[in-house]
């Protein structure tokens, strides 16, 4: 597998043991206009019971697509695609797919998306956060962003698979987007902590401790304000007549919140209302 990929496949097994077309063009709006889209869209969003999005990424190590299915409140479905390379040379090819019910969670291997799978694993989910690599995989943050972006305007009417969408550029603070998604979502499960912290004295055994969610922030807070004074390039599309999120992309993110040195982030958000997740059999 690619270096990406592999870190992607194996955080399901720990858990357990396109494009927008250059549309014609509606003129450009004022940044009032663009903010009652924004937050229109933020509403819309909000209200929803399930969506699907796909998180297409360029970063040093190649191009990749992550896609998540989420269904109110707490199940989620991952699909990871991945490939073996050798020399260069493509080898075997698979996807990865784990479903997260509450603390319980599933994963499985197959050779195409519900084509020779391996049997289910179960076990419970060790983590207090959705099952993606890092907080700024989760699909609800630029949900979030939609609220933060500034100095937005319209810069056009343009079509995503054939849906008319208003096309909305802007700037973000995405470490805050971030990190006040992943504070909402701790709090909305009824969870105080996050991340644990360890300490050991010389001759004594190690201490540790779970970091109250206020301290977790706190400790991010300098980041964050820092971000402020250089808030990262976002395109977003929505839907002229539904007002809901199509697409959602932005610039690299800061160093301190990826491995690998991350390009762009597109989020492409589908199947709204429609995705229904289940227990497997």
């Amino acid at each position: 597998m690619t270096k990406v990929a592999v870190a992607l496949a194996g955080l399901l097994l720990v858990a357990i043991a396109a494009a927008c077309g250059d549309g014609g063009g509606a003129p450009s709006g004022s940044q009032e206009d663009a903010a009652s889209v924004l937050h229109e869209a933020h509403t819309a969003m909000s209200d929803l019971d399930s969506f699907r999005a796909v998180m297409t990424i360029e970063a040093e190590e190649g191009s990749f697509d992550y896609t998540m299915e989420w269904q109110r409140p707490d199940r989620f479905r991952v699909l990871i695609s991945w490939e073996e390379r050798k020399d260069e040379a493509v080898g075997e090819t698979g996807v990865s797919e784990g479903i997260a019910i509450g603390y319980r969670a599933y994963s499985r291997q197959c050779k195409a998306e519900g084509e020779d799978c391996s049997e289910w694993s179960g076990a419970e989910w060790i983590s207090v956060h959705i099952p993606t690599l890092t907080p700024s995989f989760d699909p609800h943050w630029p949900i979030v962003a939609l609220g933060l972006i500034l100095d937005g305007e319209i810069v056009g009417e343009e079509e995503l698979d054939g849906v008319p969408c208003i096309h909305v550029a802007g700037k973000v603070n995405q470490l805050r987007a971030i990190y006040q998604t992943l504070e909402e979502s701790l709090r909305q499960r009824g969870v105080t902590t996050y991340g644990r912290e360890c300490t050991a004295r010389p001759g004594e055994p190690e201490e540790c401790r779970d970091v109250p969610i206020e301290e977790f922030m706190e400790n991010q807070a300098d980041d964050i304000r820092r971000e402020d004074e250089n808030p990262a390039p976002a395109d977003v599309w929505i839907g002229r007549d539904d007002g809901l999120l199509r697409r959602f992309a932005t610039g690299s993110l800061p160093d301190n919140l990826e491995q690998a040195t991350i390009i762009t982030m597109t989020f492409t958000y589908s199947r709204f209302d429609l995705v229904e997740i289940s227990e497997p059999e």
